[in-house]
């Protein structure tokens, strides 16, 4: 132990002395040409999020290098780090609760393009104020009820920087491991056309963390913000920044997904694609492909009444999900997980209020 703080400290002591030196490099300013360019494209609406460079290798002098590598060490020393988070077993994602089972951090690598048409949202009009309450029930292999929680979503009128919106708010309790948890998530939709503008998530706790915060805005091809925690907290958090590719649009969250098929003209011969949206804190979390099929129709029984339902089935690369909507408009009234039920059990969540 002695020997790693000598160590350390000898690392923080040579950091100090070439701070200066650091200090002292600058960052080459922009050409005119290039700040046109950027002009142009934003008046134009046009977006893109730059993969990393790749450049060849080139000489770099003995000095540099021992520069770079002193400043990376001090780095990696003193800016906590948040990957290897025990209940995910990797980097901070996201977490479905409407689709049950985890949905997110599911790489694309081998994930066929849907050959179905995008789910249209072409009747934006049917979105209205609305309050829904839902019962998330985990029984385990032998049918044993584990766990059981109450979630509630709300719609209400809400304006963004002048434009029209929809304020979908949620509150879902938890349990992950051994935490109980408690997330909240505000989203804000056009009125006009549902497509996404502002998302901000809390998640207390999170792993070490007493709360996990995600602020993310929509800008039509791509999704930027940042991710911070408190209690420790990690600075100024990460960045986010990703594309969206128009093909895999419409983009829902998990908390909208309830509310979402409203504005879809549903039928017994409907089908289409969609993607659900994660943190986008690291690449595998982006989102999420999902196939949706009308099954067949069923007079379904829940808490919240006796509905005329579409059965549809959800497919995503973890398998395949059921999923009840009121004929009469399209609200969610119960998903049905059991893609594990003979080793993990079933997770199934039902509509128990409703109120307009």
């Amino acid at each position: 132990m002695r020997l790693f703080f000598w160590r350390r400290r000898a690392l923080l002591d040579f950091a100090d002395a070439i701070r200066p030196e650091l200090k002292a490099m600058t960052t080459p300013e922009p050409s005119p040409e290039l700040l046109e360019r950027i002009l142009a494209s934003r008046a134009a609406q046009v977006r893109v999020i730059l993969p990393a460079p790749t450049t060849s290798r080139s000489r770099v002098s003995r000095r540099a290098m021992v520069v770079a590598a002193t400043a990376a060490a001090v780095l990696l020393v003193l800016v906590p780090s948040i990957r290897r988070s025990p209940d995910t077993g990797d980097e901070i994602i996201a977490s479905s609760v409407f689709f049950a089972r985890e949905a997110y951090a599911s790489p694309l690598n081998g994930v066929e393009r849907t050959g179905l048409s995008p789910v249209a949202l072409a009747r934006p009009q049917a979105i209205r104020p609305i309050a829904l309450e839902f019962s998330r029930r985990v029984r385990d292999a032998t049918g044993q009820l584990v766990t059981e929680s109450t979630d509630s979503l709300e719609v209400a009128l809400a304006d963004v920087n002048g434009t029209a919106a929809w304020q979908i708010t949620s509150r879902v309790r938890d349990v992950v491991g051994a935490q109980r948890r408690v997330a909240t998530e505000t989203l804000y939709v056009a009125r006009a056309d549902l497509r996404m503008l502002e998302r901000a998530v809390h998640v207390s706790p999170y792993s070490r963390f007493e709360r996990i915060n995600i602020q993310q805005r929509f800008h039509g091809d791509s999704v930027t913000g940042r991710m911070t925690t408190d209690g420790p907290s990690i600075g100024v958090g990460r960045a986010i920044a990703r594309a969206l590719s128009p093909e895999r649009a419409p983009y829902l969250t998990d908390r909208f997904a309830p509310i979402a098929l409203m504005a879809a003209p549903i039928s017994s011969s409907w089908s289409g694609s969609a993607s659900l949206l994660g943190w986008a804190v690291i690449p595998r979390d982006v989102f999420v492909p999902i196939e949706l099929r009308v099954e067949g129709e069923e007079r379904l029984t829940v808490p919240a009444g006796t509905f005329d339902c579409w059965r549809i089935s959800i497919r995503m690369s973890g398998g395949e999900i059921s999923y009840w909507v009121r004929r009469s408009d399209g609200l969610g009234v119960r998903v049905l997980d059991q893609r594990d039920a003979a080793t993990k059990g079933t997770r199934e969540t039902v509509l128990t209020r409703v109120t307009e």
